[in-house]
This record gives structure tokens, sequence and C-alpha cells, in this order.
């Protein structure tokens, strides 16, 4: 088992986010934003949250792709920028108008966020025609942790 561990090459930069297959009706088959790994890109931007769904990958659309395809889209060279489409939900009784969303206003929040560019405005699901906030986000790609095998237990 460690042996074929160590064939494994390192994995390229990523921004920090576990992702899974969406079953909502309007989202179904999209990739949503299960987790957002703490010390990453994606929680340091203080933008991107658990449920999100992501639409768009540096210009590419990814409606419907698997979540396989939209990791790999994710992943790339380490400092690199990658730029996301999300759209996040609107709760009953919320307002319209998104607050406004800057880079300025997000670092100042907890020092050095590392979100390069950051938009947001209310938008049309294009086929249940529901409100949708969607956020526009540039990141910069980091060093994933690489895995860790479990602790051996003698026996």
């Amino acid at each position: 088992f460690l042996d074929k561990l160590e064939q494994i090459p390192p994995s390229p930069g990523g921004i920090g986010v576990v992702l899974k297959t969406s079953y909502q009706p309007d989202m179904a088959g999209c990739s949503v934003v299960r987790q957002v790994i703490p010390g990453g890109p994606a929680e340091r931007s203080l933008v991107i949250e658990e449920g999100d769904v992501i639409m768009g990958v540096d210009g590419d659309a990814v409606f419907g792709k698997s979540t396989e395809d939209v990791a790999r889209l994710l992943r790339g060279e380490v400092a690199s920028r990658v730029s996301l489409i999300l759209f996040r939900h609107i709760e009953d009784g919320a307002p319209d108008a998104p607050p406004p969303t800057t880079v300025t206003d997000a670092r100042a929040r907890r020092g050095a966020g590392n979100a390069v560019e950051v938009s947001e405005e209310v938008v049309l699901h294009p086929h249940s025609f529901r409100p949708f906030r969607q956020v526009k986000v540039t990141l910069l790609r980091y060093r994933e942790p690489a895995f860790a095998p479990p602790p051996r237990r003698d026996t």
C-alpha cells in the first residue's frame, strides 16, 4: 500500500474545496461546494461558501459536467489564477440585491485575503427562472495538502 502512495505524483495546486454532486431539481448533476478547507484559498477569499454551485471555471460553462471533471478544472499550477462563477440560492425573504462586495472589503476583514477579483449580482436561473446570486471570484491556487495514510495500529 505504501509503495503505491510513493508512486503518486504530487498534486497540483487547488483552491481548497471538497465538491459533491447536487440532486436539487434546479441544479441536478451540478458540482456543489460541500466543504471549504480551513486555510485554503477558498476560505481565505471570504467569498466561497458551502452550498455554492459551480457554474463556470476559467470562462467555460460547467453546468452538468461531472464533479470529477470540475475538480480537474479547479486544479492547476500553484500560484496560478482560477476564475469561478458560482450560483448561490437566495433565501425566501432575502433582499433582491446583494451587498456590495469588493476585494478591499474582503482583505480588510481578514488580513491577507487572496481573492484577486470579486463581483456579485442577482441573476435568473437559465431553466427555472428563479433568482440566484451570481458570484464571480478569481483566486490563486495553492499546494493542496498531501494525502497522509492513517496511523498504523499494532495488533
